[in-house]
């Protein structure tokens, strides 16, 4: 027999301008029977995010309705820290009924630029709008499970080619989905002159990827990665074992620079001009990185630290070894990717820092756990492979068998968290030995390949020397369009960096953390010059870093 869920339906009805172009969205979001006491919080909505205010919203542009007619929607401070801001939505009555909530969401062009990550707002893109849900959406504080329903309702004017697409499917009738009410906040939506890969449902064939986009993509995501990712997401599913489900890569040009941002079932891939440039490998990387997140997860400690090193580790380690063991990519670009993460791990100025302190805003440590998690990952596969003699890379071992194994039990409703981790390798190893081993990597003791030292493992290591990762400057800064934080004597200074130049470009900081040899390059204007400033962002420090070879 079918359970029956209540329902929880989000109703989008977009406005367009004078020119034709969407410019925001009516919100209709009905709560069935949340019985919330007067002051009680019943949702929260982030004010703003990464440096990025949300929808400007106030309490009197809210509408509130429930089975005794209208009430007044309260807000109070919620959690607050230098990467977001939080209010709770709190009603001026007890409810009786369903609660129902309009208000109008207004989208923004792209030009506020956010420190680190890439925007996630109601965002307009030639002729059409793009964001996701927990840039215009409240997030209901419930932990049942809803049928989560999104219906789009499109006015009479609506221009000609007017299509609508969420994470849950093709508008504008309604489409739904049974999950957590988080569903409809961590969701993206899209409304204006969609194009789309596959463009048609196609015979005897189920499509489980999908791409989004408007206008024309640049000639090698629309060429290679659409394929990609249409090839990428049926083994992928099949990987982890999970049938029914899809993935949708929402596509939006924006300004600063190229990123992704995985929300659920779903990621929002933003490029620039200069994506064009970006190399075949790095797409891929890109692309599988954002797709390991929709199936595997690790659920945050009680104490509130998040398990990065797992989320972004994973990611990481499976965006280098999956497209090779799944016949998509060769040998050269998984051994690329791998010693990718190894030197940006071993070279990272913060590699001695606890991944529980690490401070907001700290450009470095926010990349430590992908690329220690991603090493430690790795190392835990050679010890496990090499103990049990499944030694080709192509074929999944113990590691995998744990990833697949804890994905389901989140998928349950079973917290995985550190402890889960552990006692799931003690089934393979010593407990006592590999639990003491994994919190001294949490504290931030250097992870030591040389067990792995050996000729019965499917790669070999090597050890080299390579200077610190230094850029020398505050790059956090860079959004703000200006230098700051030069630090006297460092590469940056001895290059000739200058705090208050003016930025009007820079290379890719991640492309110099992975590449000990990449410089950077940064375009200034000092004056009425403008000049283009190179250098290597290095320290003369050196540390030896273990390498892969095959």
């Amino acid at each position: 027999m079918n359970r029956s869920y209540p329902s929880i339906h989000l109703r989008l009805t977009p406005h367009f301008d004078a020119h034709g172009a969407a410019s925001g969205l009516t919100v209709c979001l009905e709560l069935p029977h949340p019985n919330a006491q007067l002051g009680q919080p019943l949702l929260a909505f982030k004010t703003s995010q990464n440096n990025v205010p949300s929808s400007p919203l106030r309490e009197c542009d809210i509408a509130a309705f429930d089975a005794q007619g209208p009430l007044q929607v309260l807000f109070v401070n919620g959690p607050s820290d230098v990467l977001q801001t939080v209010n709770f939505w709190c009603m001026s009555r007890r409810t009786e009924g369903n609660l129902r909530l309009v208000y109008r969401a207004f989208a923004r062009d792209a030009m506020i630029l956010p420190p680190l990550g890439i925007r996630v707002d109601l965002f307009r893109d030639q002729q059409g709008l793009l964001g996701a849900g927990t840039g215009f959406l409240p997030r209901y504080l419930s932990s049942q499970r809803y049928r989560n329903v999104v219906e789009w309702t499109l006015p009479p004017d609506v221009p000609a080619g007017t299509k609508c697409v969420s994470t849950f499917g093709k508008g504008p009738g309604p489409v739904s989905h049974i999950g957590p009410a988080q569903e409809l906040y961590m969701g993206v939506y899209m409304v204006g002159p969609i194009r789309s890969y596959p463009a048609f449902p196609r015979p005897h064939i189920r499509d489980l990827g999908f791409c989004h986009w408007f206008g024309s993509l640049p000639r090698n995501i629309y060429r290679d990665m659409t394929r990609y990712n249409e090839q990428l997401v049926p083994r992928m599913v099949g990987y982890f074992q999970a049938p029914g489900e899809t993935w949708r890569v929402f596509i939006r040009k924006g300004a600063g620079r190229h990123g992704a941002f995985t929300l659920h079932r779903c990621c929002i891939l933003q490029y620039t001009e200069e994506i064009e440039d970006m190399p075949d490998h790095l797409l891929t990387h890109l692309f599988t990185h954002e797709l390991v997140h929709n199936f595997s997860n690790m659920d945050a400690e009680v104490d509130g630290y998040d398990n990065k090193w797992f989320i972004e580790g994973l990611a990481e380690y499976y965006a280098a070894l999956l497209p090779y063991r799944f016949g998509l990519r060769n040998k050269d670009y998984m051994v690329r990717h791998l010693n990718r993460s190894l030197q940006a791990y071993f070279t990272s100025p913060r590699l001695r820092m606890d991944l529980r302190e690490a401070v907001a805003g700290d450009w470095y440590a926010a990349m430590v756990p992908y690329k220690r998690g991603c090493a430690y990952l790795m190392w835990l596969d050679g010890v496990l492979r090499r103990r049990y003699g499944s030694l080709d890379l192509r074929i999944p071992g113990p590691l995998d068998a744990i990833v697949i194994r804890m994905s389901h039990s989140r998928n349950r409703n079973r917290p995985f968290r550190a402890q889960e981790w552990i006692h799931s390798l003690g089934r393979y190893l010593d407990l006592n030995e590999i639990g003491s081993h994994f919190w001294s990597m949490l504290a931030g003791t250097p992870l030591d390949f040389d067990d792995l030292w050996c000729h019965d493992l499917p790669y070999r290591l090597v050890l080299c020397e390579h200077r610190i990762l230094d850029f020398g400057f505050d790059i956090t800064r860079i959004p703000y369009g200006r230098i700051n934080g030069v630090v006297l004597n460092s590469p940056a200074d001895l290059a000739g960096l200058h705090d208050d130049d003016v930025v009007t470009w820079t290379s890719d900081f991640v492309d110099c953390m992975g590449d000990p040899a990449q410089p950077l390059s940064v375009t200034i204007r000092r004056g009425n010059g403008v000049d283009t400033i190179q250098y290597l962002p290095r320290s003369e420090q050196k540390i030896w870093c273990w390498e892969l070879e095959m």
